[in-house]
């Protein structure tokens, strides 16, 4: 983050929209994986994104702190940003 302030990963709640859960990935692979904006959208792809099954493996590891998920079921990379919002739900994951 620029002027000195640092925002760490269960800091991302500040987003909030229609979707929380949405807003806070969407958040988090802007700031942790230097993602544009613009190319995020609910119908995005993890693979479309570039995101590869390392992504998939950092994204259990931190889905603890970041949405209060702790599971091993693993997100499939064809699945859309609005798909793993709905994942991260079902799996007891919050805003």
């Amino acid at each position: 983050m620029r002027g000195g302030a640092h925002r760490t990963d269960t800091d991302l709640g500040q987003a909030t929209m229609n979707d929380p859960i949405y807003e806070r990935l969407a958040l988090l692979l802007q700031r942790r994986y230097h993602l544009d904006p613009a190319v995020l959208s609910p119908g995005s792809t993890l693979a479309e994104l570039g995101l590869d099954s390392m992504f998939i493996e950092e994204l259990l590891l931190i889905m603890p702190d970041v949405f209060g998920v702790d599971t091993t079921d693993t997100p499939r990379r064809d699945l859309t940003l609005d798909q793993v919002s709905d994942w991260l739900r079902e799996h007891g994951g919050h805003g």
